[in-house]
């Protein structure tokens, strides 16, 4: 199991029994959009055998603008069949009703409100 010099956002002790997630890593990917910026990206391996990438919106450019450029420099880091990349939003990029800070990208400039019961019984506990 890989550990994380620093603390993920996933916590994977309140995953379910049987469905506790594994870290493949925590990483700050670049990648230039207007100019060069580094997004930090947290990847776990489901139970199920899909994948999550959390990229966290560094300020800059948000991640709905970047969202097709984030998506390459994901897939190509891991490139692994079943992920999907979740959008942590940080203020003021905080959209839509209820404001909420996690997001499921499409991957094509636009996302969806993060089902947190559903991705908890999958392994994947974020923070509400």
């Amino acid at each position: 199991m890989t550990t994380s010099p620093e603390p993920t956002i996933v916590d994977p002790d309140k995953a379910p029994l049987g469905r506790r997630p594994q870290l493949l890593g925590v990483e700050y990917l670049s990648l230039t959009y207007v100019h060069e910026q580094r997004y930090r990206c947290e990847a776990w391996h489901l139970t199920d055998g899909a994948a999550v990438v959390i990229v966290t919106d560094n300020g800059g450019t948000s991640l709905m603008n970047a969202s097709e450029k984030v998506s390459v420099m994901v897939r190509a880091r891991w490139p692994l069949a079943d992920l999907t990349i979740i959008e942590d939003w940080i203020e003021p990029f905080l959209t839509g009703e209820p404001l909420t800070r996690f997001r499921i990208s499409n991957e094509r400039g636009s996302n969806r409100v993060v089902e947190y019961d559903a991705w908890e019984a999958r392994g994947i506990v974020l923070p509400r």
